[in-house]
């Protein structure tokens, strides 16, 4: 699959609420062929650790973990996927 070539995050109120911080989920190998490569999802920490996660390819479905290592755990692809986060601590 190709990778997501460009990400335009919505701009609208860019300074998310305290305790709130965005991510996106790159990924350089796709073990599975089913998500590809690149940025492949974002998502947000909320300030209990709680990580909601939506996928940007087909069917975008969204998934939500109790933290976010409960989210690399099952979408890191052993080691081949990083979470970066957009918003500072």
């Amino acid at each position: 699959m190709e990778a997501v070539a460009t990400y335009q995050p919505h701009t609208q109120g860019t300074n998310p609420p305290n305790g709130i911080r965005r991510f996106l989920l790159v990924r350089e190998r796709d073990l599975t062929g089913v998500s590809g490569t690149g940025i492949v999802a974002e998502g947000a920490m909320f300030s209990n650790g709680l990580s909601v996660l939506h996928w940007l390819r087909e069917p975008q479905a969204v998934g939500m973990y109790q933290t976010i290592s409960d989210l690399i755990a099952v979408h890191g692809h052993e080691g081949a996927t990083q979470v970066q986060f957009i918003d500072q601590e």
